[in-house]
């Protein structure tokens, strides 16, 4: 016996002809915000965060322009990240 298939009530109305509005701001900044290009193996900076949350974002957002640096700019180029007292400190270590 073969099952037939079962048509699933649709939950999102399929609609054609909608034009894409405009993007409104938003987006990424292609200019970096970090100092990578200063910064030979050993070399640090800070960035100051005033809790656990703010250490979390400034940690991800350092490490997600460190890989793309990493991708366009210098092959090798790694980072390391460690909470210290008032936020987060980077150092260069490849």
């Amino acid at each position: 016996m073969t099952a037939k298939p079962v048509k699933a009530a649709p939950r999102f109305a399929v609609q054609k002809g909608v034009p894409i509005p405009p993007r409104i701001g938003g987006g990424r900044s292609s200019v970096c915000p970090y100092p990578f290009l200063d910064m030979v193996r050993g070399d640090s900076f800070f960035v100051a965060a005033s809790d656990h949350k703010a250490i979390v974002a400034a940690r991800a957002s350092v490490g997600n322009w460190a890989r793309g640096f990493a991708k366009r700019e210098a092959k090798g180029f790694r980072v390391v990240t460690r909470a210290v007292e008032g936020g987060l400190r980077c150092w260069r270590i490849e």
